[in-house]
């Protein structure tokens, strides 16, 4: 069972991206959406 107190990583998020959709994502847009949805620390989600 995958813990689920933890958030994705960029590599993470990119993967599934790139399987669902078929392309890569730039981190600086990862990074602005985690900003958007309240990630302000800057840890990963």
């Amino acid at each position: 069972m995958k813990n689920v107190n933890r958030h994705a990583t960029y590599k993470e998020i990119n993967e599934y991206v790139e399987d669902k959709y078929g392309f890569k994502l730039r981190s600086a847009f990862i990074a602005q959406v985690k900003r958007e949805m309240g990630n302000r620390d800057g840890r990963e989600l």
